[in-house]
Parts: C-alpha cells; structure tokens; sequence
C-alpha cells in the first residue's frame, strides 16, 4: 500500500511500498524491495537528486507497522522485530492522535507523533 502523507495506526508498509510528500516525489519513506527502511528527500530550492537521509535494516525488513502503543516496527520475515522506534507507551496512547506526517518544502523531514506528541523526527528541522 503507498501512501501521501501519513500513516495512522494499523497500517503497514510492504516491501515496495513507501509514503511520499510533495508533488514531485520530493520526500518518500519506502520499505525498499531489498528490505531496508529509507528515508529519501531533497529540499524545495534543491536541484539536485533526492538522496538518502537516514536509513536502517540490514536486508531483513518484511514489513513496518505502526502499532496501537504508537511504536513503529520494522519486522523480518519471520515476525520478528529488526528495528523500532522504541516510541511505545503505557498505558496505550489514544489512536487519534498517533501517526507518521512526512512534510515536504524547504526542509522535507517526518514526525512520529505519538498521542499528540513527538516521538521520533527524521530530516532536518526548519530554523526557529
């Protein structure tokens, strides 16, 4: 399944899906076919290529999930867990407020937001 924008609790990304921003594929979370987790972006006044910003995996992602404790989990073929963002909270968060934003423009970058707060941040963050 691919998505724009953001994932909310419950959905998953298979090998070759991903979640993008912007219009022109400026920024995109994939689950890449070869099972690494990559976090693709360049910025809005960029003319370059996208590039890799962050990255994780070692071959063995299956699938990533965003759980109902608000953690987001990269699991292996075998169902076991290969990385996670370690953002799982007790008691379970609410799930309305649980979700993975990916934000394109000048400094495209993705927000982890676990109950209504921040809980993990990939890209560069914009100047205050």
């Amino acid at each position: 399944m691919n998505y724009t924008n953001s994932m909310q609790v419950g959905d998953q990304l298979l090998r070759g899906d991903s979640l993008t921003g912007g219009n022109l594929n400026q920024c995109f979370f994939i689950l890449q076919h070869d099972g690494n987790l990559v976090f693709y972006s360049r910025g809005l006044l960029d003319k370059g290529p996208v590039t890799a910003k962050w990255s994780i995996g070692y071959g063995e992602g299956h699938r990533l999930i965003l759980q109902a404790d608000g953690n987001l989990v990269l699991y292996g073929e075998q169902n076991q867990a290969v990385w996670s963002s370690a953002s799982n909270r007790n008691p379970p968060p609410s799930n309305k407020n649980t979700r993975l934003t990916i934000y394109a423009g000048s400094f495209p970058h993705m927000i982890l937001v676990v109950n209504g707060e921040e809980a993990y941040f990939w890209g560069q963050r914009p100047d205050p």
